[in-house]
């Protein structure tokens, strides 16, 4: 038989942009610049605006790109190392059927056959595959279907250290040897905390309830061991807060 029991945690107010109060948007987890982006939504308007989301504080990023959207679907593609949007209703209501890509500081559309329009559909990367799967939606009908979109363009080397971005464990940075002593999949040169994986704070190779309860004693109490709390830290921001729960929290399951 396992043990039950109750974990308490302590959870964090977070003052964000007035700008974004009231918007309902569609946004995606920047894995490389560890920052979320959020692009649109509707609210009082249809916005055509992107958004960063740091740890601490929003910043609007850019103006331009699909232009009014939302019931749109955004993912990460950790081929690429790019942020990707596709479909959803645009300003005056019409389903779209348009694929973007965010680079951190730009949109760049994607040429290519695609799916019918739609809005309030599902996109993922399959990282096994490498391709982006989209499920379902609905334009005027309910889609059951799905699409798969494969990147067969050769893969850049952004960092120019001789590994491509597809299979480099730290694209923006030069780091020939990969070296990866944690083995979370990102490089040891770009790795806020690399000899310790996000939440795992007792540092037995997994995310489990034992480091649910440590996470709550760091949040309440904080914690003199550095590797202990550098783990604790799942949003590199130099701070235990909600923040860091919040991400903490998908890495048990």
């Amino acid at each position: 038989m396992g043990r039950t029991g109750t974990v308490s945690v302590l959870f964090t107010d977070i003052v964000g942009s007035t700008e974004l109060l009231g918007r309902l948007g569609e946004r995606a987890y920047d894995e490389v610049r560890r920052e979320c982006v959020l692009y649109g939504g509707t609210g009082d308007q249809t916005y055509q605006d992107t958004w960063r989301w740091n740890g601490s504080a929003w910043t609007q990023a850019s103006t331009n790109g699909p232009g009014p959207r939302f019931h749109h679907a955004m993912t990460y593609n950790r081929r690429q190392n790019v942020v990707v949007l596709f479909g959803g209703y645009d300003g005056s209501g019409f389903a779209q059927s348009d694929l973007w890509h965010w680079n951190g500081t730009q949109w760049a559309v994607v040429s290519g056959a695609a799916p019918p329009p739609r809005a309030h559909h599902g996109i993922s990367f399959d990282i096994e595959r490498r391709a982006l799967v989209l499920f379902g939606g609905e334009s005027g009908t309910t889609y059951g279907d799905t699409w798969e979109w494969f990147d067969c363009q050769s893969a850049p080397d952004a960092d120019g250290d001789g590994r491509p971005d597809v299979s480099d464990n730290c694209p923006l940075v030069s780091n020939p040897d990969q070296a990866d002593a944690d083995g979370d999949g990102m490089g040891d040169i770009c790795d806020a905390c690399p000899l310790r994986r996000p939440g795992d704070l007792n540092g037995d190779g997994a995310v489990t309830a034992t480091d649910a309860v440590l996470m709550a004693g760091v949040l309440i109490h904080g914690t003199p061991d550095p590797l202990q709390s550098c783990a604790a830290d799942v949003l590199p921001n130099s701070a235990h807060d909600g923040d860091d729960l919040a991400a903490f929290v998908p890495l048990l399951f």
